[in-house]
């Protein structure tokens, strides 16, 4: 069994892949002060560009817990996660509201990817 963890910081790490699973860190917008649909597209670049230095995409997610800090901002996050998300091979998904750190962070996103 092999584990290997990227990018660690005193707190975390940017992903840890054991055997062929990679697991992500809810990952949130740099700049949190856009609306949803900017926050959620930031993040959804950012995965996308973790998943690419991890030598996988976006057809291989096994499950997202998308969060919101808000149940307002749903709809407005679902509008962007479904035009990204395969909709022929979509993920398990869970959907939280929960307060996100620090303030004004609106949507994060953690995920299990097959490598």
């Amino acid at each position: 069994m092999t584990t290997k963890r990227l990018g660690p910081h005193p707190r975390n790490t940017e992903a840890v892949i054991h055997e062929e699973t990679i697991y992500f860190p809810v990952i949130t917008a740099k700049d949190f002060s856009p609306s949803v649909t900017k926050q959620t597209r930031q993040v959804l670049q950012q995965i996308q560009e973790r998943l690419t230095a991890c030598g996988t995409d976006k057809y291989r997610i096994l499950s997202a817990t998308v969060i919101v800090s808000d149940q307002r901002f749903f709809d407005e996050m679902n509008g962007v996660w479904d035009n990204w998300v395969p909709w022929h091979d979509p993920p398990v998904c869970t959907f939280l509201v929960a307060k996100l750190a620090p303030e004004g962070r609106k949507v994060g996103i953690q995920l299990t990817v097959a490598q």
